[in-house]
């Protein structure tokens, strides 16, 4: 037991890890990956059995909760870092192996391979949700902080063709209809 106190006290931690996109583009208001976190599992919740009865929700949420766990390790790292993709994911490997050593079970970490790897059809849609809720996340600054330059544009122009799912596009679009129309 002792072991998930500490645990859990390293990944609370994510509480006041700030992610670190926003502050790059000199964007408003602070969101922790905590937040982001507990939107990715929101959406997940809501949308995992939404079209595709076949999905497994709570491979989903673990799926959701336990994707970011490693940036109470290393932090929020962003494209802007220029940190290759192969050393940011074995950052993010080693981050997840020393946190999850804490713990008798290996399960946390399969889930995290699953999630960056994209191995199963709940991975494939909740790689979507993260990237959704980012996107929700940047369309409500540019309304909030009446962001009218193209600070964000990056956000949007990656997007498309990251998503991977039938849900995830819709969001897309529908999210892009919303923007068109502010």
């Amino acid at each position: 037991m002792i072991n998930i106190i500490k645990f859990y006290s390293k990944v609370r931690e994510l509480k006041s890890t700030m992610r670190r996109g926003w502050q790059y583009h000199s964007v408003g208001g602070d969101e922790s990956v905590a937040d982001h976190i507990f939107g990715v599992s929101l959406l997940t919740l809501v949308l995992s059995d939404l079209n595709d009865s076949s999905l497994d929700t709570c491979k989903c949420l673990r799926l959701a909760l336990s994707h970011d766990l490693c940036e109470c390790i290393i932090g929020d790292v962003i494209p802007h870092d220029n940190i290759p993709i192969e050393t940011k994911h074995n950052m993010e490997r080693n981050a997840m192996e020393e946190l999850c050593s804490l713990l008798d079970s290996p399960s946390i970490i399969d889930l995290w391979h699953e999630f960056e790897f994209g191995n199963s059809a709940e991975a494939k849609l909740v790689r979507d949700i993260d990237i959704i809720e980012t996107l929700f996340e940047a369309y409500s600054r540019e309304i909030e902080f009446s962001i009218s330059d193209n600070r964000l544009q990056e956000f949007w122009d990656a997007a498309d063709e990251n998503l991977s799912t039938d849900t995830g596009r819709q969001l897309l679009r529908i999210i892009l209809d919303m923007r068109s129309n502010t």
